[in-house]
């Protein structure tokens, strides 16, 4: 009696153990999968908000979006660039239009490298006032310069973001276009910050220090942490999800690198109301960026190209945050054409041509009227300059 009872208590130890593992692995089985179709949901969701802005139709448009970042891909040179071959819409609350990069990775229309026989090819580089947020490719500064001028082509090579410092490391793909005079259009809202900082704009970037006088250009390899929409996107076995959470993980551990503690302010304000250790962040930016346009004339100088520095004024220029007042601040723009004098470079002060009503309200980069003055102011500066006036008249034989 006791032997049967034993078997059926061993028995029923045995059917339990087999029930609890099949529990168990049906659990887990379950668990995998939620696991599973949570990712699969999670990377759906993620592709449809994030990747929104993406024309299903093709790799290289882009549908409506306000963002000038999904134009362009990762630079391992620059940070960023023009995204070769991209169309799509830009779009705000004030303005909508179309934009297209071409072949070149310009926002322009087609063109050749090949200079056209009695045409003056001016070339301008910019941040994203030259690249032209607001307006449509017509209505920039580049497209209003060129229907204004005789016998002259005007190249843009805006990218939003850039400065100096880019375009001392693109010159010679610059002067592959064969322009006679190129036009360099520095932001006097941000560009003595974007030569010293390695990450803009959630974007990395090469960046400038000085160390014993000496100019040193520091952040290579640059990372890539940053999406950009078309055509570059990163996966990890095939999760777009997973690579934009990888990036995010990584960008916690990359240090702000450059001149720490420099902001564009210090160079409005008067040094006698700064401290010691602001004058001297003040004094090493405007070197910085004196060492760098120095560096860009002395290439153009030994190919014979012309080179010319003009301002693109900013809101902040016409505004006083302190006391909440409008107000026309000159200073950044003197400590530049300082800059400019001192080297030797022709500069174009553009202050004195707009007002506060030439920028979008919101956005607060021009309007179409901004960028036509702009054009403008620049067009009757080359029109007195001796320079200019030889090259046009040489065209004409």
């Amino acid at each position: 009696m006791n032997k049967f009872v034993l078997g059926i208590m061993y028995w029923i130890k045995y059917k339990l153990v087999i029930t609890l593992r099949l529990l168990l692995m049906n659990r887990m089985t379950l668990l995998l999968l939620s696991c599973i179709l949570s990712l699969i949901v999670s990377e759906l969701s993620y592709r449809l908000v994030v990747d929104g802005s993406i024309d299903k139709n093709s790799l290289y448009s882009v549908s409506t979006t306000g963002n000038q970042y999904n134009f362009y891909q990762f630079d391992p040179l620059l940070g960023w660039s023009n995204k070769p071959d991209v169309w799509g819409i830009y779009k705000r609350d004030e303005f909508a239009y179309k934009v297209s990069i071409n072949s070149y990775g310009m926002r322009q229309k087609s063109i050749s490298k090949i200079k056209k026989k009695g045409i003056y090819r001016i070339a301008i580089l910019g941040d994203s006032f030259v690249w032209g947020i607001g307006v449509d490719n017509d209505h920039r500064v580049t497209e209003s310069l060129e229907r204004i001028l005789p016998r002259t082509e005007v190249l843009n090579f805006g990218v939003s973001g850039y400065s100096p410092i880019q375009y001392l490391l693109m010159i010679d793909s610059v002067i592959a276009f064969q322009p006679n005079l190129i036009i360099m259009i520095f932001c006097l809202g941000n560009d003595y910050e974007d030569n010293v900082y390695f990450e803009r704009y959630g974007h990395y970037k090469p960046y400038a220090i000085l160390e014993n006088n000496e100019l040193r250009i520091e952040g290579y390899p640059l990372p890539n942490v940053k999406k950009y929409v078309v055509g570059t996107r990163k996966s990890i076995y095939g999760s777009r999800f997973l690579a934009d959470l990888q990036n995010a993980i990584v960008k916690l551990f990359i240090k702000q690198k450059g001149l720490i503690g420099f902001n564009n302010e210090l160079i409005f304000k008067d040094s006698n109301h700064l401290t010691k250790t602001e004058i001297e962040l003040k004094m090493k930016a405007i070197s910085i960026n004196e060492i760098l346009i120095s560096k860009i004339y002395k290439i153009l100088k030994n190919n014979s190209i012309g080179f010319i520095v003009a301002d693109a004024p900013t809101k902040r220029e016409y505004y006083d945050p302190l006391n909440n007042e409008n107000r026309v601040f000159r200073s950044i723009e003197i400590e530049l054409e300082k800059t400019c004098n001192r080297i030797g470079v022709q500069f174009i002060p553009n202050i004195s041509s707009l007002d506060g009503h030439d920028f979008w309200e919101k956005d607060q980069h021009w309007n179409y009227e901004g960028n036509r003055k702009i054009a403008f102011n620049i067009k009757s500066y080359l029109l007195n300059t001796e320079y200019y006036k030889m090259m046009i008249n040489k065209k004409k034989k």
